[in-house]
């Protein structure tokens, strides 16, 4: 996170693949993957957690892990959590910008920890003594 925004990079390049400034209120304190990373959850210390995606299948990150683009289209590369650099920087998008899929609110004050527990769900805790699972 950076600060009221977060950013996301492709690690074996080094390329910044997605970056939402001013994505809440506050700082963000927390961000974690669902749905095998076509979502991405955000908690903050406004006391809200946000839900981010795509605006179409067009917008989806370049590459996911474990696929590669080949004629702009996402196909299985075979080498499980790896993608082809080289292909990345030729799809032209150095990042794609998020949207604000929901909100979630539940929390009084500011959420410090957010835990995946499986593709579909996660818990926040929050300084106001809480946990909750979503």
């Amino acid at each position: 996170s950076i600060g009221k925004g977060f950013r996301i990079y492709h690690i074996p390049s080094g390329d910044l693949i997605i970056q939402a400034s001013g994505a809440h209120d506050a700082p963000v304190t927390a961000i974690i993957p669902l749905y095998k990373a076509l979502r991405i959850v955000t908690a903050s210390d406004d006391s809200c957690v946000r839900i981010w995606g795509a605006a179409s299948q067009t917008d989806l990150p370049p590459v996911l892990p474990g696929q590669v683009l080949k004629n702009n289209k996402k196909v299985k590369n075979g080498k499980r959590g790896r993608s082809d650099s080289n292909l990345l920087r030729r799809a032209g998008k150095t990042f794609n910008k998020p949207v604000c899929l929901g909100e979630m609110w539940g929390h009084s004050s500011s959420i410090e920890c957010l835990i995946q527990l499986n593709e579909h769900s996660f818990a926040t805790c929050g300084d106001d003594g809480l946990v909750i699972l979503w």
